[in-house]
């Protein structure tokens, strides 16, 4: 596959909420990163938890920034089977 030539490009839109983490459910949270969400699914401080990213270019420090304050420093999430 060709490199996509846009990949490095900032899309110029956002999100009054970007940054934002807001609770779904208990077990659910939400991060709004520019114009998409993520979401993070496990309790608050559980060590068994999982990543739906669907996340922009260049949000991964956000995102593990969010992930740190639900689930505490060294905590990453359960690997997929």
């Amino acid at each position: 596959m060709a490199d996509n030539p846009l990949r490095h490009k900032h899309m110029p839109m956002t999100s009054i909420k970007s940054g934002d983490l807001f609770e779904v459910l208990p077990d659910v949270a939400g991060l709004t990163v520019q114009i998409v969400n993520v979401y993070f699914v496990g309790l608050p401080d559980s060590d068994d938890w999982v990543l739906v990213d669907t996340g922009m270019p260049d949000t991964m420090e956000e995102i593990v920034d969010a992930a740190m304050h639900r689930f505490g420093k060294d905590v990453p999430p359960r690997r997929s089977c």
